[in-house]
């Protein structure tokens, strides 16, 4: 018997051994088929079984976020033999998979008992989307159910995402760069009943993840060598800004428009992580910014390996120069990038080494664990072991890069003083970066030839208490807009007049004055007789911002618009107004003692997940007061309401965001509130006010029956 084995053995070498002169390309073959077949799928598998255990063994599987997914079983079966045709088609040829537009219909239910009517078909590039043909990573389109909207998701397993390491680097991106964040949220997935075991969702690049992210919808995409592949392109524009540029002028354009300081923090975090998977062309996907023209990188599929591994050397013999080559080395994988960088190596060494101090001093005392967002998704992650695995290379790596970069001398920038003390015409275009910019009071600006002042990284101060300082068009004809990003302003006591929004500018804003991502304090200031534009004011992404004691009046249309930023209006009048008001979303704000009168369409309009405390203002004359839509919150009373067409009214313009909520209403009994049929509020919210409902409320809005056209 053990000659028999013995000759067998021998048997199946010989035959082996033949097949690989036979065949060069066996042993890839086999050893495809060993470790991604059996062992990377029988990995997978051990890790969601001894998680399920875990969640059984402390009760924990039945609260645990589950995801239903079902489709015919003639359209299951279709899935199952496409997955296999795409992981046999890598077994055999070691062809990556390419994409599809194969979609196939399902119906989907969250952990909350949402549900949407979907597609879904398969995602992913490389062998670990495809190892499990019940556990493979997909992508959804939804249809429009209430929470899903129309967005797209895609659903992965950990191993796609290095085990969550992909949340906790976006977490540091999104809080300390103020970049584009790609959430990921642990779920366990049941496809037909069958246990596909634990995934990530994910969002898809779409107008969902830049409007949840607190940006304005715009085009995102990859830059290639020879082309630009498009992710995104927002359906109101028709053609894309970049994907037709002539290549003598592309990479020169594409170059100045690159938002340097997310571009260093992005380079920084693939240092500390030692290497370069994330910003490789095809990985980096970038977002145009249009209000302040330019393209900001996202962060997706980022690794970590040791730094000593890559340069091949000890860890005692690292020195500046060996950092600077492994700077060099992450940059070079990517195209634009690499000839960024060649343009001034100087500078992006010295910027990169500055945004290493900033973000690493996230992991001092491992204080990125304590952040509740991450704590919380760690509290849900199938795959902390691997996780932590992955965590302590990135530690290992800060802890031997901290030394070198704490031994250089940083640059200083120069901060000086510009002063306007005279009357000035401005008629071209005027750009101020980096300064201390002074108007004194009294004086007059005058903006023609649809000329801007740009305002970045500065402290700007307008006019004082004694003399009202004047800011405005030539005429009614020829006058111009002023764009903030990233300043300190203090505005008192100055008067705008004829301005309007940017025409034909590389900056694509509706409003007349753009505050972007600023400190914004405005006094006894007026506001009138704008030309053009959406907004007089656009607040977009400023954390700190007050309008006190000022007036608007005459105004072409929206007065105030305040997108993702949190602002306290008080003490100021709105009068004769072409559309809104106030109009919020994604904001936080406290509205008191305001007088609104002869507004045309709201007074206040309360939108996307916006927080609002309104208290004590005078409603008189207008259409309509309060509109309140889309999952915002609001805390209104002891307002006045005289002869407005309609008080409160409630209901849903986009399904995503769910109802709008009230957290308190005292008014007077006699203070009407109108909501849509869909909109389920408390009785005990509402009893003591004058309540109807009705079905499509939005269908008598927008200038159909009350308000005014918002086309």
């Amino acid at each position: 018997m053990r000659k028999f084995l013995i000759y067998v053995s021998l048997g199946l070498f010989s035959i082996i051994s033949l097949l690989y002169l036979l065949s060069p390309n066996l042993s890839e073959i086999v050893d495809r088929i060993i470790f991604d077949k059996y062992l990377m799928t029988f990995s997978t598998k051990q890790k969601d079984f001894r998680y399920n255990l875990n969640l059984s063994i402390n009760r924990k599987i039945k609260s645990y976020p589950t995801y239903k997914i079902t489709s015919s079983k003639k359209n299951y079966i279709k899935i199952q033999k496409q997955v296999n045709s795409v992981f046999e088609d890598y077994l055999i040829g070691g062809n990556l998979f390419n994409g599809t537009d194969m979609y196939y219909p399902i119906k989907i239910e969250n952990e909350r008992g949402d549900r949407s009517k979907s597609e879904i078909k398969l995602f992913g590039m490389n062998p670990d989307h495809f190892r499990d043909p019940n556990g493979h990573s997909f992508r959804s389109k939804h249809k429009g159910g209430e929470y899903f909207g129309k967005r797209k998701e895609n659903f992965l397993k950990p191993v796609t995402r290095t085990y969550g390491v992909d949340f906790l680097w976006n977490i540091i991106y999104s809080k300390y760069s103020k970049g584009i964040r790609i959430d990921l949220k642990p779920i366990k997935v049941l496809f037909n009943n069958l246990d596909y075991g634990f995934y990530y969702l994910e969002p898809f690049f779409d107008k969902y993840l830049i409007e949840l992210n607190n940006f304005r919808d715009s085009e995102i995409f990859e830059i290639y060598p020879d082309s630009i592949q498009l992710n995104h392109l927002p359906k109101e524009i028709e053609f894309s800004k970049f994907v037709n540029l002539p290549k003598e002028i592309r990479d020169d354009k594409l170059i100045s428009m690159i938002d340097l300081k997310k571009t260093y923090d992005v380079i920084s975090i693939s240092l500390m992580s030692g290497n370069s998977h994330s910003i490789e062309d095809m990985n980096l996907h970038w977002y145009y910014n249009p209000i302040i023209n330019k393209i900001q990188p996202t962060l997706r599929e980022i690794s970590s390996i040791s730094i000593t591994e890559v340069l091949g050397i000890n860890k005692k013999d690292i020195t500046e120069s060996h950092l600077n080559e492994l700077i060099e080395l992450l940059i070079i994988d990517n195209y634009i990038l690499n000839l960024a960088f060649q343009n001034d190596k100087e500078l992006f060494l010295s910027e990169i080494k500055n945004s290493f101090e900033k973000l690493s001093s996230n992991f001092i005392n491992d204080e990125i664990l304590k952040d509740n967002e991450l704590k919380n998704f760690l509290k849900y992650n199938s795959a902390n072991y691997e996780f932590y695995k992955y965590y302590n290379k990135i530690r290992e790596n800060i802890d031997l890069i901290t030394p070198i970069i704490k031994k250089r001398t940083p640059k200083k920038i120069d901060t000086s003083l510009i002063y306007f003390d005279q009357n000035q015409i401005i008629k071209s275009d005027l750009t101020i970066k980096n300064k201390t910019v002074i108007f004194n009071e009294g004086i007059n600006i005058s903006l023609s030839n649809n000329s801007i002042i740009y305002f970045e990284n500065c402290k700007v101060i307008f006019g004082g208490r004694k003399k009202e300082t004047y800011v405005g068009g030539v005429d009614k004809f020829k006058s111009g807009s002023i764009l903030f990003n990233n300043c300190d302003v203090q505005i008192e006591n100055t008067s705008f007049q004829n301005l309007q929004n940017p025409y034909e500018k590389k900056y694509n804003s509706y409003a007349s004055i753009t505050f972007y991502e600023s400190n914004v304090k405005i006094n006894n200031s007026k506001f009138s007789k704008n030309l053009s534009g959406d907004d007089y004011i656009n607040f977009f992404r400023c954390k700190k911002a007050s309008v006190d004691g000022s007036f608007f009046e005459l105004v072409l249309n929206d007065a105030i618009d305040s997108d993702f930023s949190e602002i306290n209006i008080t003490n100021s009048t709105f009068s004769y107004i072409g559309n809104d008001a106030i109009d919020f979303s994604g904001s936080k704000s406290y509205i008191l003692n305001n007088n609104f009168k002869y507004v045309s369409d709201k007074c206040i309009s309360v939108g996307e997940f916006s927080k609002v405390k309104i208290s004590e203002n005078q409603f008189h004359d207008s259409e309509i007061s309060i509109v309140m839509k889309d999952g915002s919150l609001i805390n209104s009373n002891l307002n006045e309401f005289k002869n407005n067409k309609l008080d409160y009214v409630l209901f849903i313009k986009k399904p995503i965001y769910g109802p709008p909520l009230i957290d308190e209403i005292i008014e007077d009994g006699n203070t009407r509130i109108l909501i849509d049929s869909k909109v389920e509020i408390k009785d005990d919210k509402i009893k003591h006010l004058e309540v109807s409902k009705l079905k499509n409320v939005e269908a008598i809005l927008y200038g159909r029956k009350f308000g005014k056209s918002s086309k």
